[in-house]
């Protein structure tokens, strides 16, 4: 009998393109407009949207320098030291 992390691996080697190429989330719900959702027990599922993650992270990305510009702009200190 498999374990709980071998199956949960077996499912990402099986799904290794989709959590490459697309964001997803782990939910109860499967919202109407998932591109793809992958039950793993307990009523929870891998839930995969249409955005890709290149497409999240440039615009995670711009955000950030976004807000660092305005910072700038403001006389403030841009990049605050996470300890």
């Amino acid at each position: 009998m498999q374990t709980q992390e071998e199956k949960l691996d077996n499912l990402i080697k099986e799904y290794s393109e989709l959590f490459n190429n697309y964001d997803f989330k782990v939910s109860r719900e499967i919202p109407k407009d998932a591109y793809k959702a992958i039950d793993i027990g307990a009523g929870m599922y891998i839930v995969f949207t249409h955005k890709g993650i290149r497409e999240t992270m440039e615009e995670k990305m711009k955000e950030y320098i976004e807000e660092q510009n305005e910072k700038i702009r403001k006389g403030e200190k841009p990049f605050e030291d996470i300890e």
